[in-house]
């Protein structure tokens, strides 16, 4: 979205919104356990705001739900319940109809690539919003570097691929391993292979699930400094990270997960409000 645009929206609240999201996965315990198949609760009425122009950081333990939100606020899986919104307006992925109390008995289903029922809008919304997750089996293994970052840019229908590709490669320091196969890649040339497929899309909304993990510190410096551009441009960016560190240094506000709710900094024990948003 172009500056003016933005300008042009007036009063109307940018960035991402998580409203009353619910997440409940369907388990089945032993052998006969699809006879009886039980509802795990992964995310508890999360609500909160995630502004732009701010590095938004999404802090937890292990299994607090901090992966499962982003998914949902990327459209790759749909809530149980609650909706998500982008400037103001619902999503027409990752959203079902709001519930008050217990979740709804619809199961959250898993959405394809190709996007739910509204694939026009899927691809609409997913258009504006980039996701960097550490999931190698998302690229093909035994295309080259380049030729995985062609195939992710045709995608997007974007224009002068070439030369972004090699903009964007230069930043990261990948273009010593462009023309090698993706199998053959280290652990942190593939996270910089998932850091530029998302700055390939030149998304309004970057999400990133623990985006330094296998780097090294040049590829820290590198990540860091395109995070603080995307930030200048006004990009609404959600950073999950473990360590506090770059909570401090980078990030401002900070949402905390504690078993798939909302809870105040210092309150680990009961939920309560967040600026911008309610648990």
């Amino acid at each position: 979205m172009e500056a003016g645009q933005r300008a042009e929206m007036g009063s109307v609240e940018t960035g991402l919104r998580a409203e009353l999201v619910c997440k409940d996965f369907v388990v089945w315990n032993g052998f006969w356990g699809f006879l009886h198949p039980q509802r795990r609760r992964v995310l508890d009425a999360v609500s909160a705001h995630f502004p732009r122009g701010a590095i938004t950081g999404l802090a937890g333990a292990n299994g607090a739900g901090k992966t499962t939100l982003l998914k949902i606020l990327a459209g790759l899986i749909t809530p149980t319940s609650g909706r998500i919104l982008l400037d103001g307006v619902p999503s027409a992925v990752g959203s079902t109809p709001m519930t008050a109390g217990p979740a709804s008995q619809a199961h959250g289903a898993v959405a394809s690539a190709a996007g739910p029922a509204s694939t026009a809008a899927g691809s609409a919304w997913r258009s504006r919003v980039a996701i960097t997750i550490a999931e190698s089996r998302s690229f093909y293994w035994r295309l080259t570097c380049l030729q995985n970052l062609r195939f992710f840019s045709a995608l997007l229908g974007r224009t002068g691929t070439e030369n972004r590709i090699r903009d964007v490669a230069a930043r990261l320091d990948m273009t010593g391993f462009l023309d090698q196969r993706f199998y053959q890649l280290s652990s942190g040339q593939m996270q910089r292979m998932a850091i530029a497929r998302a700055l390939l899309a030149d998304p309004d909304v970057w999400l990133l699930d623990e985006p330094e993990r296998d780097l090294d510190s040049a590829g820290v410096a590198a990540l860091r400094e395109e995070i603080r551009r995307a930030k200048m441009l006004g990009r609404c960016l959600v950073l999950v990270t473990h360590d506090e560190g770059t909570l401090h240094t980078l990030c401002d506000p900070v949402v905390h997960l504690v078993q798939g709710r909302v809870v105040l900094p210092a309150e680990q024990g009961r939920t309560g409000p967040l600026p911008g948003g309610t648990a």
